[in-house]
């Protein structure tokens, strides 16, 4: 008689919608989801939160299995500090974007910060949950998004610990990144010392670092998980990245493009670029550049409403808002550019600019974590000062820009695919079954 072929099970632990994609983080944890969710495993994905109408759609057609828990009592401390957490990122969006003009400056968040903190996690009915779904799927393995949901191993007897190897999958080292938010002036959305998140890597078999500097970074602080090093994998790019996304435009047009969510990394990025950078590109006449600016980043310079009108900074600038696809956004731009200046992990962005074989202009920070062929493949400006020298270059070699885009297409596909992106993962997975 046949036996049933067994597939490695793996429940994943999130809070995050991940089937929106619509930020670096959720379309990293998609692209994982649907490689995790291929023979030899399985994927169950195990999601505290709340639902919006179309989610359950969405699911289906990506064709996840999803355990949802929504509670009706989430932890007063998560909701007061997650109420002052939107509240003080609306006070403060209002202070950086003034009435009717850019901000040359940051300013500070708050007088008396409350930022979410680890404990703020903890959801002891989401425990209860967790319990009930790890005996029901029996995995072989847990991933948890996030530092975030360590908690979740509570739910687990002595002998489903030592049975299922548990993992976290970092994203970002949160301390360091935290640092880097506040010496900007900005807010961080969690609070988390080094010495704390140090203690909760420690509590897994395997962290996930997303780029080989931060896992030497981990590695130093906490020795003894297995560090596994996955970046993003951009095989569910391809079918679209292999369609013709050369613009069709006006000759005597060049289109720079941007695209971001909301957050102050990507604000203070862009709003930089147009201060420092746009007024040289916008004296060009042969070709015009145009630039275009794309995703929920949008929504910061709506709140200004007619403040914009006028402004000389914003002209050339179209604000496309949210895209339905990647590739129509990238179909209409030349030239990708992300003049980040702080942040941790790896930049989904620059990847994403690059599958679609475009040429890019970076910052060294944007080109943090990447293989050496992957920054040679990209353009590093030292400073956003450099940002036009280097787009114009790029406009005057026509040669140049093309073959740029060429060969940040091949690196990509090489860095970045699924089967280069997470073998290691399934090694270890494979191994510990």
């Amino acid at each position: 008689m046949a036996t049933r072929e067994h597939k490695n099970t793996v429940l994943m632990a999130t809070d995050i919608p991940f089937w929106k994609a619509s930020t670096g983080a959720e379309q990293r944890m998609t692209s994982l989801a649907r490689y995790l969710s291929q023979a030899p495993f399985r994927l169950v994905t195990f999601y505290v939160g709340q639902l919006s109408p179309d989610d359950p759609k969405r699911i289906a057609d990506s064709g996840l299995d999803v355990i949802f828990f929504e509670s009706e009592r989430p932890p007063e401390a998560f909701l007061a500090r997650m109420s002052w957490y939107v509240d003080a990122t609306r006070r403060q969006l209002q202070r950086l974007v003034g009435r009717g003009q850019l901000a040359a400056t940051t300013t500070t968040a708050d007088s008396s910060p409350q930022p979410l903190q680890i404990a703020d996690y903890r959801w002891p009915w989401a425990i209860e949950q967790f319990r009930e779904a790890v005996q029901r799927v029996r995995p072989d393995t847990i991933i948890c998004q996030y530092v975030t949901m360590t908690y979740l191993l509570e739910a687990l007897s002595l002998v489903e610990r030592r049975r299922i190897r548990c993992l976290v999958d970092t994203h970002d080292i949160l301390h360091d990144r935290g640092m880097q938010f506040g010496s900007a002036g900005y807010l961080h959305w969690l609070e988390i010392s080094q010495a704390e998140e140090t203690r909760l890597w420690n509590k897994f078999d395997a962290v996930i670092a997303i780029q080989d500097e931060e896992a030497a970074m981990i590695h130093e602080m906490a020795p003894d998980p297995k560090m596994i090093v996955t970046p993003h994998g951009i095989d569910y790019l391809l079918e679209s990245a292999n369609l013709n996304c050369t613009r069709k435009g006006d000759s005597n047009e060049l289109v720079v493009g941007y695209i971001g969510s909301a957050n102050y990394s990507n604000w203070h990025a862009i709003n930089r670029f147009l201060i420092e950078a746009w007024p040289d590109l916008m004296e060009l006449e042969f070709p015009q550049v145009k630039l275009l600016i794309a995703g929920k980043i949008c929504s910061w310079f709506r709140m200004q409403g007619k403040g914009l009108e006028g402004n000389e900074l914003m002209q050339r600038v179209e604000l496309a808002g949210e895209v339905p696809g990647l590739e129509d956004f990238y179909r209409r731009i030349d030239i990708a550019v992300n003049p980040v200046l702080f942040g941790t992990g790896l930049k989904i962005k620059n990847v994403e600019a690059m599958a679609f074989g475009k040429p890019l202009v970076t910052t060294p920070q944007g080109v943090a974590g990447m293989s050496p062929q992957a920054k040679r493949a990209c353009i590093v400006a030292e400073n956003l000062i450099d940002f036009p020298g280097e787009i114009r270059r790029l406009i005057a070699d026509p040669e140049e820009c093309f073959r740029m885009g060429q060969d940040a297409g091949k690196v990509a596909k090489s860095d970045f695919s699924d089967k280069a992106a997470f073998a290691p993962l399934r090694a270890f997975l494979l191994d510990s079954a």
